[in-house]
């Protein structure tokens, strides 16, 4: 679903800059918390004209499920869209930090899928990305583009369906 519906924020063309206070993982007494409650994505970037920046900072992302509708079922057909979290398809700036995602699900990229062929700068760091589910490959993660990947921790995901590639 592309028109922010439900629950995910579809960002498109626009900068979009999300401050949290901190994750759980580094602000266990007072974490800024966005749970998706199973009925979508969270957060959802689709291209738009020219290049612009996204940067999420400092928060938990958590039970997203990209389906749209909701998820119901961890079987074929349950999760028919990538980046239970996060599907950002854009070919923009792209920088994380600071960001747990977990208990998300989605076809590929159980917690966060990027797909932009290429995006101009992607930079992740501080990211703890655990127990996330996809049926067909990157139970954590799914990439179709080059990226840094630094001081993070991915573990605990899983492929239910086809594929190999738990994490």
């Amino acid at each position: 679903e592309d028109s922010s519906a439900t629950v995910d924020l579809d960002y498109n063309g626009k900068p979009l800059e999300i401050m949290g206070n901190g994750s759980t993982a580094t602000n266990p007494m007072n974490p800024t918390i966005i749970d998706a409650n199973s009925l979508d994505r969270i957060f959802h970037g689709k291209c738009g004209n020219g290049a612009w920046y996204v940067s999420i900072t400092g928060v938990t992302l958590t039970d997203g499920c990209a389906n749209g509708g909701g998820c119901t079922s961890n079987g074929p057909g349950g999760y028919p869209a990538a980046g239970g979290a996060i599907y950002h398809n854009c070919a923009s700036q792209f920088y994380m930090d600071d960001v747990e995602i977990s208990d998300c699900r989605g076809s590929q990229g159980g917690g966060l899928a990027v797909c932009a062929a290429p995006a101009l700068t992607s930079v992740l760091t501080n990211l703890w990305i655990h127990d996330n589910t996809a049926l067909s490959g990157g139970g954590g993660i799914v990439a179709h583009t080059t990226f840094t990947i630094a001081d993070s921790v991915i573990e605990g995901n899983a492929v239910t369906g086809f594929g190999t590639r738990g994490n």
